[in-house]
């Protein structure tokens, strides 16, 4: 039996390193296109989401701090200022509640 050229070798050597390094590639580009589409789902979904959650949490904190400033100042006129023009952020967000949880049962 005839032993193989150092031609025939090098070639053989080479293109068994040549696929080696195609096939790393592919899984490479594979695993990064994965993750491209991932990022892209958490950027165009879920921050929107994160976004009005913020705001909705925002919001119970002013709540809560009319129902403070509520309990602290004991005059009628002042009771009905609250109720009338502090009391707005509350409806507000009941809308935002409406429009959040909207947006998560309908996606």
């Amino acid at each position: 039996m005839k032993r193989p050229s150092i031609k025939q070798a090098l070639i053989l050597k080479l293109s068994i390193i040549s696929i080696f390094t195609i096939g790393l590639s592919y899984v490479s580009l594979s695993t990064i296109w994965t993750l491209r589409s991932n990022a892209e789902q958490i950027g165009n979904f879920w921050m929107e989401r994160l976004v009005t959650a913020r705001e909705i949490k925002g919001n119970f904190l002013n709540l809560k701090l009319v129902y403070a400033q509520y309990l602290l100042d004991g005059t009628a006129k002042d009771v009905v200022w609250h109720l009338i023009i502090r009391m707005r952020p509350f409806r507000q967000v009941m809308a935002l509640n409406l429009r959040f949880f909207g947006a998560i049962f309908a996606a």
